[in-house]
């Protein structure tokens, strides 16, 4: 934008209701009764604009007024420069407003069929002109989602312990167990040692998935590296595989046909779920006030869920 430009521009900002008002009444005391001011005031503004712009908008016609052809060119682009004044802040009072906007939320895919759900539906008992924008991805991904900024909160396994840029409440802990094939020869015991699966080839979710973290720690700290037969994006694979034989696996709980699910007795098989978002970014109040929710209530919803899942 050059320096003309600009000059327009803040002229034109400053005195758009009374340039509109005065070409649209052709008539100085209609344009000054429709802005409720008083008629010198309105001339003067009106005067001083025309002199700033270098541009006459109107000729003196008998004892009235009648628009140039310059302001009968100006009159339509200054309406439309007006609504779209209308519309940003429209736009930014939706933002502004907690009962009203979006919040952009993300998760793991486990938590969808139901976690999820749970919540939203909860809160919109509460605020019904609250929208959502969902984004179900691995770990990695959502927390990168509120790191950028293009996520308000993320639900999300393990709790992240990199940096301090990222806050968090722990909503529920779910127990891992090693999910083995019917009629394998685990699937008598009453509970497991991780390390008698050494040997086992297993089907995980791929790297950047928070359970496959978790269940990398636990291969660690049962001091075994077993063979990977198959990596998958989502869980609900991971359990046709186990119950077409093709591998065990460390799940959540979920009754599915054909898998037979084994407490471990060690190490600890635990996963803990999360709310996760940034400390560094002003989050608008819709999403604080849905951050609130979760994290005041979100225990006891997500606890719900999992017994509602079996």
């Amino acid at each position: 934008m050059n320096d003309d430009e600009m000059d327009w521009l803040l002229t034109l900002a400053e005195g758009a209701a009374v340039v509109t008002a005065v070409l649209d009444a052709g008539n100085v005391t209609r344009a000054a009764e429709r802005l409720g001011m008083p008629q010198s005031t309105v001339t003067r503004m009106f005067a001083r604009i025309q002199r700033r712009l270098g541009v006459p908008l109107v000729d003196r016609v008998g004892r009235g007024i009648e628009a140039t052809p310059a302001g009968r060119a100006l009159l339509p682009e200054i309406r439309r420069a007006s609504d779209g004044v209308a519309a940003a802040r429209a736009a930014v009072v939706d933002l502004l407003d907690p009962e009203a906007g979006e919040v952009r939320l993300g998760f793991l895919h486990s938590l969808g069929p139901r976690d999820v759900p749970a919540l939203i539906s909860r809160f919109r008992a509460r605020h019904p002109a609250v929208r959502f924008r969902l984004r179900q991805g691995p770990a990695a991904e959502v927390l990168a989602g509120v790191r950028t900024g293009e996520l308000d909160l993320a639900l999300t396994a393990p709790v992240p312990t990199e940096g301090d840029d990222l806050a968090t409440k722990a909503l529920r802990s779910d127990t891992l167990r090693l999910a083995v094939p019917l009629g394998h020869r685990l699937a008598p015991l009453a509970r497991v040692d991780l390390a008698e699966a050494a040997d086992e080839p297993f089907v995980l979710l791929t790297p950047g998935h928070g359970l496959r973290e978790v269940v990398d720690e636990l291969f660690a700290a049962a001091g075994i590296a077993p063979p990977i037969a198959f990596e998958g994006e989502d869980v609900a694979t991971l359990r046709g595989l186990v119950s077409a034989g093709l591998g065990v696996s460390v799940l959540v709980t979920e009754p599915t046909a054909g898998v037979v699910e084994l407490p471990i007795r060690s190490p600890r098989a635990v996963r803990t779920v999360s709310a996760v978002w940034s400390r560094e970014r002003t989050a608008l109040p819709v999403a604080r006030r849905f951050r609130d929710f979760v994290v005041a209530e979100g225990p006891g919803l997500l606890a719900s869920s999992a017994q509602r899942g079996g």
